[in-house]
């Protein structure tokens, strides 16, 4: 069956691409769009603000923001452990794994790096 709908990568699952992804699901952007998000770490989106809850008993699934069910249940396409190693924005791909992704709109949520 072909989609109608429009492709839209996240990259970057961490506290922003997710909050984004809560916000856009939240307007309906799931039912206009095929979404796709990569995250570089091996698990989805979780507190980093509260990372040192984990050391006096939180678990690891008390920080996480989503669970896998979660992006499945809103239609998105989660890939962890899985970095972009490229970008044409011309061609509107993204490189991961040798493997190119199309897209019609694209969201950079990799976040900052702390000085």
């Amino acid at each position: 069956m072909v989609s109608n709908k429009k492709n839209l990568i996240v990259v970057g699952n961490g506290m922003v691409g997710f909050k984004f992804l809560e916000k856009f699901v939240g307007l309906g952007g799931n039912g206009e769009y095929n979404i796709r998000v990569f995250g570089d770490e091996p698990r989805p989106a979780y507190d980093r603000v509260h990372l040192t809850e984990y050391f006096s008993g939180k678990t690891a699934e008390d920080l996480t923001l989503g669970s896998r069910s979660w992006y499945e249940e809103n239609g998105i396409e989660l890939t962890t452990g899985t970095r972009i190693t490229g970008l044409n924005r011309d061609a509107k791909k993204v490189t991961a794994g040798g493997e190119d992704f199309y897209y019609d709109k694209l969201v950079i949520a990799t976040g900052s790096t702390p000085f």
